[in-house]
């Protein structure tokens, strides 16, 4: 049973059983291909995955998928607006570890004071 890839159904053409887009872009996801058709063009896609190792190339696609998305929900920033978010996080984090081990420091080096009633 013969199938178009997405790729290929969107471009009206006979998919090739060579095809670089097909093990990626199965007839039933056409919004997948189409989404990084309009952000990185047919061209730019097939090349990324000439240039990337076979055991990489899903991985690659799922990360311009990802960076696609992320242009349509955010058309300024895109992935940037995540990173920085995360960025901040840490920062955030590394400070409050930063205060956590002060305050260790601090009360170890504290005498033990009992309570006397």
């Amino acid at each position: 049973m013969s199938f178009r890839c997405a790729a290929c159904t969107l471009f009206r053409r006979r998919c090739q059983q060579d095809c670089i887009f097909a093990p990626y872009f199965p007839p039933t996801e056409p919004d997948k291909f189409e989404l990084l058709h309009r952000y990185f063009g047919a061209r730019n896609v097939a090349k990324i995955l000439q240039e990337v190792e076979d055991n990489q190339r899903a991985q690659a696609i799922e990360t311009m998928y990802f960076e696609a998305r992320s242009r349509v929900e955010d058309p300024v920033l895109g992935c940037y607006r995540i990173i920085a978010q995360l960025r901040k996080q840490i920062r955030e984090t590394e400070a409050e570890i930063e205060k956590t081990h002060a305050a260790i420091a601090f009360y170890a080096h504290q005498p033990h004071q009992r309570n006397h009633f």
